[in-house]
């Protein structure tokens, strides 16, 4: 016995719906049919004599109770007043107020209407133009990273292959992302610690006295040394190997990055920094424009293609990587 209550409310509350969902199809009519009116009457939505407000709500509410609501309930008036040269009316129907339009002669009724006169024009958008490339004979190549960051590491692991296709045809440089607070390395910060200031450091160092093993320690670092950076004694290790296995002096390296040469070097990537609004690591620029595309190796081949005067012959060569590139941001 519960269940066919049940499904006769059921039955009785979806019948009320589509009843309902009936009358607001003919009120949507009825509101094209009045706005037609009000269009080409001069804005007046009255074609009749004019019926008193509190005559017409009511008169309103008698109609729609007699056409469009179910059978066995009723819609009932609470309010009207003059909107706009129209009557806007209230009723409540099966728990609601609804809000419906008469024109002033109590002819026609609607869900809504538009007000011409204040409508706020959709404002024109106008597209970003596509970002003409700057062409050089030598480009520009410059990646902005923290040594630790892992979307830096592998944009370096993706342009690496680049960087040796193009050799020195194209000028690329690695600048650090870092704050200078001071006069020695420990007043260096950066996103991912002190370990990670002072490999900063060390690597600029490595630019400057081994320019031609720059690349293959930083590979190595990134092979090595990344996953155990936040262990200071194990990096500790790492990097001194990575140095020693390339022939590198690593007291010098040492004495460059903790002293004022390194803070020199940081100071001068912290300036590019600031002077490119760079935010994020990895950030790379090809002429000084902000490369925003796929960070694979043949995008970032086929971006500095792009920049050349004259195309090189490398651009036709086709390069893959096994890198998984990253969309995220240190």
């Amino acid at each position: 016995m519960k269940k066919e209550e049940k499904r006769s409310q059921e039955s009785s509350s979806t019948s009320g719906l589509n009843v309902w969902m009936i009358m607001t199809a003919v009120l949507g009519i009825a509101f094209i049919v009045i706005l037609a009116l009000y269009m080409t009457s001069g804005g007046s939505a009255s074609s009749g004599a004019i019926v008193p407000a509190q005559t017409c709500g009511p008169q309103m509410v008698e109609f729609i109770n007699k056409n469009l609501v179910q059978a066995g309930t009723t819609a009932t008036f609470r309010s009207v007043e003059e909107k706009d040269g129209l009557y806007q009316v209230i009723f409540t129907y099966q728990g609601q107020d609804i809000t419906i339009f008469a024109s002033r002669d109590c002819s026609l009724l609607f869900l809504n209407y538009v007000d011409i006169k204040n409508v706020t024009p959709t404002p024109t958008i106008t597209p970003t133009p596509t970002q003409t490339p700057v062409k050089l004979a030598v480009p520009m190549v410059d990646l902005y990273v923290m040594s630790f960051c892992p979307y830096g590491v592998q944009a370096e692991n993706s342009i690496k292959p680049v960087v040796d296709l193009f050799g020195a045809k194209a000028n690329f440089t690695v600048r650090y992302i870092a704050s200078v607070n001071g006069n020695d390395i420990n007043s260096v910060s950066s996103l991912h610690g002190l370990n990670e200031a002072k490999e900063d450091a060390r690597q600029l160092c490595v630019m400057q006295y081994y320019p031609n093993k720059y690349w293959a320690y930083v590979m190595e670092i990134n092979d090595q040394c990344y996953s155990i950076a936040s262990n200071g004694t194990a990096l500790e290790t790492c990097w001194k190997k990575a140095a020693t296995d390339f022939a590198m002096n690593v007291s010098q390296i040492e004495s460059c990055a903790y002293g004022s040469e390194g803070i020199t070097f940081l100071r001068g990537d912290e300036v590019k920094v600031n002077q490119y609004g760079v935010t994020g690591s990895p950030t790379l620029f090809i002429n000084g424009q902000k490369y925003t595309g796929p960070r694979t190796t043949e995008a970032f081949k086929t971006a500095i293609c792009n920049a050349f005067q004259t195309i090189p012959a490398e651009c036709s060569a086709n390069l893959t990587s096994n890198v998984t590139p990253a969309t995220g941001s240190c």
